[in-house]
């Protein structure tokens, strides 16, 4: 049984990474506790990216609470065309959400963690991903069924690791951090949200610091994220503030994939 299970991921896996195939960086954004400003990171690094020239789409791998398309101001449903999953867009970012196949917004999602791993292989399998510089994965926090499905089953080039400067948004940041080390995957950086004079600062270089990585960049506490996030916008795009500060942070994270693509 062990045997045939074992052949069953492999066969899966090699579909997925044939469906993949033109995804250039696959890269997941992760954390250790909820609340930390995770989606928010991820699309705002999405929207620099797209205003360079990439080709980008978020993977919301949040099955239970999927926040992607309510900070886009997404909300059509996914559409299936001969057989494949057809992505939504926003700024020219495609995006795969579960909240795209939800009746209601504020419908609470229940899924055992058999379904989830099951439901996110199906999107990487059968959404029609095209090609693609960066395909982000935004997890959710914590080690349960969603980011262990992601690691087993993704040919990931690497983590974003993202905290607060608070003392237990550090301590599990640097929990789920060393998760993506026993599982042998690479942490391409450190993100600290919500830094300045509320809730401190340091927190994106402890954990940096213990997980032997770097710090991509610290974002302030900002009025302008909250704003244009609410109104379903990106604001790196939306905003010239929020755009240098994540211009900063995507500067480091190619730095990081060509370096590592060199060695």
């Amino acid at each position: 049984m062990e045997e045939e299970t074992y052949k069953q991921v492999l066969e899966q896996n090699s579909r997925i990474m044939n469906n993949l195939s033109k995804v250039k960086y696959e890269v997941a954004i992760y954390t250790g506790k909820g609340g930390v400003g995770k989606s928010t990171v991820t699309i705002n690094i999405a929207g620099a990216l797209a205003l360079r020239g990439r080709k980008v789409a978020i993977l919301d791998a949040d099955i239970d609470n999927p926040n992607i398309c309510k900070l886009l101001g997404l909300k059509n449903k996914l559409e299936i065309v001969d057989g494949k999953v057809q992505p939504l867009e926003k700024n020219g970012i495609k995006v795969v959400s579960m909240a795209a196949l939800s009746s209601e917004d504020e419908t609470a999602t229940v899924i055992k963690g058999n379904l989830i791993a099951r439901t996110l292989q199906q999107f990487l399998v059968q959404t029609a991903w095209g090609e693609l510089d960066y395909l982000l994965v935004d997890l959710p926090p914590g080690t349960s069924d969603a980011p262990l499905t992601i690691m087993q089953h993704m040919p990931l080039d690497g983590f974003i690791i993202t905290t607060t400067p608070q003392e237990v948004a550090v301590a599990d940041a640097i929990r789920s951090g060393n998760l993506v080390k026993e599982m042998k995957l690479p942490i391409l950086g450190v993100v600290e949200n919500m830094a300045g004079d509320i809730f401190g600062t340091g927190g994106g270089e402890k954990v940096a610091s213990k997980l032997n990585s770097r710090l991509l960049g610290s974002i302030e506490l900002n009025k302008y994220i909250r704003e244009f996030s609410d109104k379903g916008e990106i604001p790196a795009v939306a905003n010239q503030e929020v755009k240098l500060k994540f211009d900063l942070i995507v500067d480091q994270l190619e730095a990081e994939l060509k370096r590592r693509t060199m060695k």
